[in-house]
């Protein structure tokens, strides 16, 4: 579920997990970046991904950052916040972020809303 909220420095994406992840989940999310172009061209982004399942390989990572890099190409920043609680999803939130090696697109690994919130705003 994706929800745009607005504060006093704009437009806040709110996105809640599917229980289950697979890579298909993933790209389509990352899709909806590229589609949508009424978001803010600075997007800051809370993703609750709590008691999800991780549902692809970890070795597909790899595609999700392909995909990430084209997304920051519409980008002036995208700063996304990820809140998980069990330690798999956290493990591969890590790697991603890891991985990732883009400048424009920070993925920060939260456990609280309180914490995330806080730093999608620290811009």
């Amino acid at each position: 579920m994706i929800n745009k909220i607005f504060d006093k420095k704009g437009l806040i994406l709110c996105v809640t997990s599917n229980p289950v992840i697979k890579l298909e989940n993933m790209i389509n999310g990352l899709d909806y970046l590229l589609k949508d172009k009424s978001l803010p061209r600075d997007l800051r982004i809370i993703e609750n991904a709590y008691d999800v399942e991780m549902a692809y390989d970890i070795e597909e990572t790899q595609i999700i950052v392909e995909k990430m890099h084209l997304v920051a190409q519409e980008y002036n920043s995208i700063r996304h916040a990820v809140i998980h609680n069990t330690p798999i999803s956290t493990a591969y939130a890590m790697v991603l972020e890891q991985q990732k090696n883009i400048d424009r697109y920070l993925l920060g690994i939260f456990t609280t809303e309180n914490i995330a919130l806080k730093w999608v705003n620290d811009i």
